[in-house]
C-alpha cells in the first residue's frame, strides 16, 4: 500500500511534463487541417452543383426552373467573387426571361455588384434606375432608391439626388427613414446647392413631423447656428 502512494506523485509527474513538451499549436494545426478538409468538400460540392445549373440551361432551357438556375448560377459566382462572371449570368437572365419575377432579384444584384465590389458608379446608378423603372412594384424599391440617390451624391449630382429624395418621400410617405431624408435634404440644400431657406423648410418640417428623432435635434441645432441665415 506505502508504495502505491510513492508511486502516485511519479505518476503525476510524468503526466505534467508530457502536458508541457506538447506543441500548444499542435491542436491549431489540427483544426486547420480538419477545416481545410471541409473546404475542399465544400468546393467539389459548388463546382458540382454549378455544373448541374449550367446543365439545366443548355438542355432545358425553357423549363419553370431554368430562370432560378440562372439567378443561382450568378449568386454562386457572386460569393466566390467572380463578379464579371455573376454579371454575365444575371445578363442573360434579363435578356431570356425578362418576365420572370426573379429577373429582379437579378438587376438588383448587378447594381450592388457595381456599387460595393466593382467601383462602377455610373453602372450601378444606371442599373438602379432600370430597376426603378421596370419594377413599380417590387419591395426593394425604397432601399434602392436610396441607393441610387447616395451614389448621386457621391458623384456630385446634387440636384438629382434631391430629386430622388423628393420621390423617395412621396413614393414610401411611411418609411422609417423619412425623418433621415428630411435632414439630408436639408443638409444637400444648406451645404451643397448653398439654399439656405430651402434648407430651414426641410428642418423646421422634419422637427415638426418627428420632434422626438435624433435627426430633429440636429436640425434644430443648424437652425439656431445659422440665425439670421434661414431666414426668408
Amino acid at each position: 500500500m506505502l508504495r502505491k502512494y510513492l508511486l502516485l506523485p511519479v505518476i503525476i509527474i510524468i503526466f505534467i511534463s508530457g502536458c508541457e513538451k506538447q506543441d500548444p499549436l499542435q491542436k491549431v494545426f489540427n483544426e486547420a487541417e480538419a477545416l481545410e478538409t471541409k473546404i475542399v468538400q465544400n468546393y467539389h460540392s459548388i463546382t458540382a452543383c454549378r455544373k448541374n445549373y449550367e446543365q439545366i440551361l443548355i438542355q432545358a432551357p425553357e423549363r419553370a426552373y431554368a430562370p432560378t438556375a440562372c439567378f443561382k448560377l450568378g449568386k454562386l459566382n457572386e460569393v466566390l467573387g467572380h463578379y464579371e462572371d455573376a454579371i454575365a449570368y444575371y445578363q442573360k437572365l434579363l435578356s431570356t426571361y425578362p418576365d420572370n419575377d426573379i429577373a429582379a432579384d437579378g438587376l438588383l444584384s448587378m447594381a450592388r455588384i457595381y456599387q460595393f465590389h466593382l467601383n462602377k458608379t455610373d453602372d450601378a446608378i444606371q442599373t438602379y434606375q432600370q430597376f426603378l423603372a421596370f419594377y413599380p412594384e417590387n419591395s426593394a424599391r425604397a432601399d434602392a432608391c436610396l441607393q441610387q440617390t447616395n451614389l448621386l451624391i457621391r458623384e456630385g449630382n446634387f440636384t438629382t439626388a434631391v430629386e430622388n429624395f423628393k420621390k423617395f418621400i412621396k413614393e414610401f410617405p411611411d418609411s422609417k427613414l423619412k425623418d433621415d431624408v428630411y435632414f439630408r435634404l436639408g443638409t444637400l440644400y444648406e451645404y451643397q446647392l448653398k439654399d439656405s431657406v430651402e434648407a430651414a423648410s426641410w428642418y423646421q418640417l422634419l422637427i415638426k413631423e418627428y420632434p422626438g428623432s435624433s435627426w430633429a435635434q440636429f436640425a434644430q441645432h443648424r437652425l439656431s447656428k445659422g440665425g439670421n441665415n434661414y431666414e426668408k
